[in-house]
């Protein structure tokens, strides 16, 4: 007859043993590299909230010429920046009465408007005449993109914008 030999239950032991640490030690790394990531994140987050909190631009009414007319296809728009904070250039947005047409996007990235400072932003080429813009967008720009929440919007009145 043969003789069955086979590993000692001590010895399996402490290969089972130090088989979960390994896995639990590689388990644990993965899990802690996914975590920091998502930490980092939430800072970056958090940090592009607090600047957004800090920024605020309005547009006067348009009684008062926020938003005007200047001539051919041109408008011309007052900001006034509130916020605790530079802002480092705008966005503008015309919406159009007219359904079908384009929404139009103007980057002034190159704008600085101080804290509690005016800017007036020109808009030239504008696509369609100014007796149907519905409504003027500003949406300011800080270090690490913008924030839609803190600009403003001006909503034409029906009689259209004022020449200015």
């Amino acid at each position: 007859m043969k003789s069955k030999k086979g590993v000692s239950p001590i010895i399996s032991m402490v290969l089972l043993v130090a088989f979960v640490i390994i896995i639990s030690v590689v388990v644990m790394a993965w899990i802690r590299s996914g975590v920091e990531t998502q930490m980092e994140k939430g800072t970056e987050q958090m940090e592009t909230a607090t600047e957004c909190y800090l920024t605020k631009i309005t547009i006067p009414p348009a009684s008062q010429k926020g938003a005007c007319y200047t001539g051919t296809n041109a408008i011309k728009i007052i900001v006034d920046n509130e916020g605790k904070r530079d802002v480092l250039g705008v966005t503008t947005r015309i919406i159009y009465t007219d359904a079908n047409a384009d929404v139009e996007y103007e980057d002034l990235s190159s704008s600085i408007l101080a804290q509690h400072g005016r800017a007036v932003i020109p808009r030239a080429s504008l696509t369609q005449i100014k007796d149907n813009i519905e409504s003027v967008e500003v949406i300011p720009h800080i270090t690490d993109g913008s924030c839609k929440g803190s600009g403003d919007i001006l909503t034409v009145p029906a009689t259209g914008l004022l020449a200015c």
